[in-house]
């Protein structure tokens, strides 16, 4: 019992690869959206996706294992459910995400050159910049799972005295607007590069909140974020980069926000042994195949961070979701 426990459990994780393409692709050719509404015969998919019949109902028929889709006399649909999710304007839509798996997969599949070197064998956000679908992709990825997150982060913050904030990085802005959405005193600022702006104001206007949040163009790095927000969200950004890069993008977080004011940070976080929780572990080799300095940072050296930049109460918790680990500091 105990070798066909590691035997499964060795099957499983080999197969992941496979799995994840299979998803990939599917959702590259548009196959969920094709059978979204109704069934659709295979050799009729294949004219439609412009794809080999045989290779697409094998496809299918993976897919149909995985449960996504359900096959019948009349072809492949999917299932009921996924909608939400695997569709573009699913609320909890993941095709940007799959589709920036797909961007990233020369850098997962080169991942035993990264361990040997101790370094990406591309650099990914200079990769993203230089080519504009993939840009769009990596902003749309961040908002499925973005949604889940803002709500339950919301849920440990009392927001009633917060009526400025920025958003640093903040890509499709998904937090802010699901935050400005609920809270209407709620005047936000979504800072990012100018080339992210375009796709953050497509959100900003599927909220319908184009009067109270605004957008500002600019590199955290190089740039002044202003003055005068009582919180500051910084939600995925520190898992990006080194300490000394973020030491100075708090310190000017620091400035940013009146005293009193709050920074809100989300993102992949361990602790001190660098295990734990298991999807930051992971995404610690993750990252280290895309960004040079990326790594999911121990909790404790991340509070160290906000200390040393000046903020006086420093505290964190952790939300049912991915990225789970949130962390509070208080000027």
């Amino acid at each position: 019992m105990e070798a066909q426990k590691f035997s499964e459990k060795l099957m499983a994780m080999l197969q992941g690869a496979s799995l994840s393409r299979m998803l990939q692709v599917a959702n590259r050719l548009g196959v969920f959206e094709a059978v979204a509404e109704q069934a659709v015969d295979p050799r009729d998919l294949a004219r439609r996706l412009k794809v080999h019949p045989e290779g697409i109902t094998r496809l299918c028929n993976a897919l149909v294992s995985l449960e996504f889709l359900e096959k019948g006399s009349q072809g492949y649909r999917l299932l009921p459910g996924w909608a939400d999710y695997l569709l573009p304007q699913g609320k909890y839509s993941f095709k940007g995400y799959m589709d920036l798996y797909h961007d990233t997969w020369e850098e997962i599949t080169k991942l035993e050159k990264t361990v040997r070197t101790g370094k990406p064998v591309r650099t990914a956000i200079k990769r993203i910049k230089k080519d504009p679908q993939q840009l769009k992709n990596f902003i749309n990825g961040m908002h499925g799972r973005a949604v889940t997150a803002a709500g339950l982060i919301l849920n440990k913050l009392d927001l009633s005295d917060i009526h400025r904030m920025i958003d640093v990085g903040g890509g499709p802005g998904t937090y802010t607007l699901e935050w400005a959405s609920r809270h209407l005193d709620l005047h936000a600022v979504i800072f990012d590069l100018s080339e992210v702006i375009p796709v953050t104001k497509t959100y900003i206007k599927r909220y319908g909140l184009s009067s109270r949040v605004k957008t500002r163009s600019g590199d955290f790095h190089k740039h002044d974020l202003g003055k005068g927000y009582d919180l500051a969200l910084l939600a995925n950004i520190l898992q990006m980069y080194g300490e000394q890069a973020n030491l100075k993008l708090l310190s000017k977080v620091y400035h940013a926000v009146v005293p009193g004011g709050r920074v809100v940070i989300n993102g992949f976080f361990t602790d001190d042994s660098g295990t734990v929780p298991k999807e930051a572990a992971m995404f610690a080799m993750f990252i280290a195949t895309a960004m040079p300095e990326g790594n999911a940072h121990p909790v404790s050296r991340a509070l160290g961070w906000l200390k040393t930049v000046g903020f006086r109460e420093t505290y964190f918790s952790e939300i049912d979701g991915v990225p789970r680990t949130v962390m509070i500091g208080v000027k």
